[in-house]
């Protein structure tokens, strides 16, 4: 009976992550096989294209927004279609459920992921089901209640559309370290179809490889304590606070899960956890993680997860003795106001003193990453010229992440750029990649490349306040900063940053790694 009920499933993402998709698919999949999963590159844009718009960090003059006809061929002939995305691809996914209700009037449509938790409203204007915050639970429950021909309009972590007006039910209770650990992993089958403006094929091989190179990408920890501005997890907090709780499956789930995955793609190297708080664990943890890490997968990895009051030198030592080689810490900004606007609980001194501690643990990692956001309508020149001075103090060596402030539904950086108006954020469509401060873009990147004497960083910072001087200057710096950081890449074995430029130049990089391994 359940495998007559066809379901289709498809993340609309920027590149083929997509962990929470991976997971409800594979869940779905093992109770309904007649099931397809879909993953729409949105970022599959021409080699050229591409790499132009990455290294002038803008947005192309022209951007692809017709959806791919054979896709919403395929959609419609489903029952159920299930779709999930950020805020930033919203519009494309609007376009896709209205093609795909004009083939298909009677499918019904279910959309989950960031953005139908962060602005349902939006979203229950054009999908029949919204699906709010963790939706194993709610999935599984929705679906039976389809195949038996039952009701579903009061079903928990539901919105439901139902006669003209929206049935808004309680959410979903998350799910305990016990559930947690009984799923199943993320769905890596080679059935996925991969999906581009122009063209769908299988996930074989070389689509994994030309995308992410050798990296794989998972979350163990789930939840974060942190009320950033700027950040999603305001609206989780707001409807739930359990989400500010750190949630985890056993360890032994995360070593199976990477033993299972690279059964079939052995080419795997290189393992991201995507995960906000991991370094937030006890020790005792971390401990028996390294252990059986060590033990059972021996592969590098790498910790994005660190903020500068959680970075514990213990905690950090656990990790790179486990096979940690690169780690990234938020700091965001150099001034006090602007911390204090971002909600970040953290002071200069403090990230100084942090930074430190991760700098010693150099040349056994990388150098450690750090986030700058820039393109804040309310900064000032003081608070710019507290940035560049933090950066200018910080323990060397490190790398940057730059990204450019956006705003996002259901943020407090929201809700204040809807109170003043007289502020120019920019819109959450618009890819926070793109930099539009060029002289603070100069600086930022320039510094992340090397710190220059006095002299010479007084005559960069003439030199970046000029226009026309700094349309040719901008482009060469961040050309510097991208090789810096491709080299580190390389060096550390994660190909992923490198094949979103160049497939081409990933796959060679990845073949010359014993080469590079000597520098």
């Amino acid at each position: 009976m359940a495998a007559k009920l066809c379901i289709k499933l498809i993340a609309l993402e920027r590149g083929i992550t997509c962990i929470g998709l991976r997971r409800i698919s594979a869940l779905v999949k093992s109770k309904y096989p007649n099931t397809t999963t879909y993953i729409y590159d949105l970022a599959a844009l021409s080699s050229k294209k591409y790499l132009k718009s990455w290294i002038l960090s803008r947005a192309p003059k022209t951007i692809e927004t017709s959806i791919n006809e054979k896709l919403v061929e395929e959609l419609a002939q489903a029952d159920v279609l299930g779709l999930s995305c950020v805020s930033l691809d919203a519009d494309q996914a609007k376009q896709l459920i209205n093609l795909v209700k004009k083939k298909n009037p009677k499918i019904l449509v279910v959309w989950g992921g960031v953005h139908a938790t962060v602005n349902p409203e939006d979203a229950i204007n054009h999908a029949d089901i919204v699906c709010i915050g963790e939706g194993e639970k709610s999935i599984v429950a929705l679906l039976n209640k389809i195949e038996q021909k039952g009701d579903f309009s009061t079903l928990k972590g539901l919105w439901v559309r139902e006669s003209g007006r929206v049935l808004k039910n309680d959410l979903m209770s998350l799910m305990s370290e016990d559930e947690l650990s009984q799923m199943p992993f993320q769905d890596y089958g080679f059935d996925i179809k991969y999906v581009t403006h122009n063209s769908m094929e299988f996930m074989t091989k070389s689509v994994y490889m030309s995308i992410l190179g050798s990296t794989y990408n998972t979350m163990w920890v789930m939840g974060c304590p942190y009320h950033c501005s700027y950040c999603s997890n305001n609206k989780f907090l707001a409807i739930n606070i359990e989400y500010g709780k750190l949630r985890h499956a056993r360890a032994e789930f995360i070593i199976e899960e990477l033993i299972e995955v690279r059964k079939r793609y052995s080419h795997i190297k290189y393992v991201v956890f995507n995960d906000d708080n991991l370094s937030i664990l006890s020790k005792e943890k971390l401990k028996h993680f390294a252990e059986l890490w060590r033990s059972k997968i021996g592969l590098p990895f790498f910790v994005p997860g660190f903020s500068p009051p959680t970075v514990d030198p213990e905690k950090v030592d656990i990790l790179v003795n486990a096979g940690m080689n690169k780690l990234r810490m938020g700091i965001q900004s150099g001034s006090e106001r602007m911390l204090d606007f971002y909600g970040r609980k953290t002071s200069r001194q403090q990230i100084l003193k942090s930074a430190e501690i991760l700098a010693s643990f150099y040349p056994k990692i990388s150098p450690p990453n750090y986030d700058i956001l820039i393109d804040n309508p309310i900064e000032t020149k003081q608070d710019k010229e507290a940035t560049l001075s933090l950066l200018r103090e910080l323990k060397r060596p490190f790398m940057l992440y730059v990204y450019s402030l956006r705003k996002l539904p259901g943020t407090r950086l929201w809700d204040f750029a809807l109170e003043h108006p007289e502020y120019d954020f920019k819109p959450y469509s618009r890819s926070f990649q793109f930099v539009d401060d060029r002289w603070m873009g100069i600086m930022v990147y320039m510094l992340g490349i090397y710190n220059p004497p006095e002299s010479a960083y007084r005559l960069w910072n003439v030199l970046a306040k000029n226009k026309r001087v700094s349309q040719v200057l901008f482009p060469l710096v961040r050309i510097g900063y991208l090789i810096k950081r491709f080299y580190y890449e390389v060096k550390t074995s994660n190909f992923e940053e490198i094949a979103k430029v160049s497939p081409a130049i990933a796959k060679v990089a990845l073949k010359m790694r014993l080469i590079f391994k000597y520098f």
